[in-house]
């Protein structure tokens, strides 16, 4: 991808597409293919995403390392992860690396993100398609509303094919005051699910009544006082 200009070869066997921050760009390649200054333009940002898009058709896998990436290298991979994803099988990643994508892919089958970024919107997800979930620092169950595939009314979430489970809830909000969920009116239902790990857990969480199956083999739930201790099933 000669200076990331239009004449590229495209890899079109590429699949998977990793993307690092660094705090200070260090990479010589980097520094010579891209003028920094071109990073804060943003018909440039879209062209350079555009192009990266161009030359890895296919990607399925995104892994995005380094959060609360700022200016313009956090918008350009912002573009490219956008750009990918009514196609991904896994996200890997800060969940601002998505903003602003209303709908992920259907055929997602794994997704971790890392909710660290103040008022960042969980996109849409199909939970029926799922097999891992894992996510960090989440707000409020607000989220599970984002989960679902046909009828996004429907109260009953179904997570079919998911194995394993883990959330890591925020202890307090933006603002340092303790969390309050608003009003969730869901069941979660998980009949595969084979581990399950909650971090914080707030007394009124839908996964604590949360229908599961004999398949369920461990199981760690602490609440924000961390009272209880795993247990094996």
């Amino acid at each position: 991808m000669e200076q990331f200009g239009t004449d590229v070869t495209p890899w079109v066997s590429a699949r998977a597409l990793r993307i690092i921050f660094e705090p200070q760009p260090t990479s010589p390649t980097l520094n010579n293919s891209i003028d920094t200054a071109e990073l804060h333009n943003e018909d440039r940002i879209a062209a350079l995403a555009g192009t990266v898009v161009k030359c890895m058709p296919n990607v399925t896998r995104m892994h995005v390392v380094g959060a609360n990436a700022s200016g313009g290298s956090h918008a350009f991979v912002n573009a490219v992860s956008r750009a990918y994803a009514n196609q991904y099988v896994l996200f890997e990643g800060s969940l601002s690396a998505l903003a602003p994508t209303p709908t992920l892919s259907s055929t997602l089958t794994a997704l971790s993100v890392d909710f660290n970024c103040s008022g960042t919107l969980l996109p849409h997800i199909c939970s029926e398609s799922l097999r891992y979930l894992h996510m960090t620092e989440v707000p409020s169950d607000d989220i599970w509303q984002k989960f679902g595939c046909a009828d996004l009314a429907d109260t009953d979430i179904w997570f079919n094919d998911l194995e394993r489970l883990t959330l890591v809830y925020q202890t307090k909000g933006a603002d340092r005051s303790p969390i309050i969920n608003s009003e969730i009116d869901v069941q979660i239902h998980l009949p595969r699910l084979r581990q399950l790990s909650v971090e914080n857990c707030p007394a009124d969480s839908p996964l604590l009544r949360a229908k599961t199956s004999t398949m369920l083999k461990y199981v760690h739930i602490t609440d924000r006082s961390g009272k209880i201790e795993p247990v094996a099933m």
